[in-house]
């Protein structure tokens, strides 16, 4: 073998090794960061119940409280869904599209007007609850996959 294709195929190695570790370390301290991140609904808004449907908008905050910033963007991370519950029981999952999430280090972002409709099956059980609707009573929780792993958050 030629020594310049040995030197072409030892720095190419090299070069994968290194891509290779910044990336495992990004995504390592994404998950560090990702952990202490709080999340929260802020707004209930529209809430509209009949007998085929209950449906609201609500405002979404995430909160970190690190003093690393938060930023992924789709191919390392992406907000897959979101669960809620009233009460403690769940009501209903939306998969919003966010392919990129910035948070600053000691700062909050807010996803506003998400639209949320509870399944006909949950109707029943819970139109008499939420007609009176407390948000103190509504929590999240958020499904974010980081590199093919999936991780969550509870509010």
């Amino acid at each position: 073998m030629k020594p310049i294709l040995k030197k072409a195929i030892l720095v190419s190695g090299v070069s994968f090794a290194l891509v290779g570790i910044l990336a495992y370390n990004k995504v390592q301290k994404l998950k560090r960061v990702f952990e202490k991140l709080e999340i929260e609904p802020v707004s209930v808004r529209n809430l509209k119940v009949s007998f085929t449907a209950i449906t609201f908008t609500t405002d979404i905050l995430f909160v970190n409280p690190t003093s690393e910033e938060f930023s992924v963007s789709g191919y390392v991370a992406s907000l897959k869904r979101l669960n809620f519950f009233y009460s403690g029981k769940y009501i209903a999952t939306i998969r919003p599209v966010i392919n990129e999430i910035e948070i600053p280090a000691n700062n909050k972002l807010l996803f506003k007007n998400l639209p949320v409709e509870l399944p006909s099956g949950e109707i029943l059980g819970s139109i008499m609850e939420l007609t009176s609707f407390d948000i103190n009573k509504l929590s999240i929780e958020a499904f974010i996959d980081v590199a093919g792993s999936e991780y969550s958050i509870k509010g």
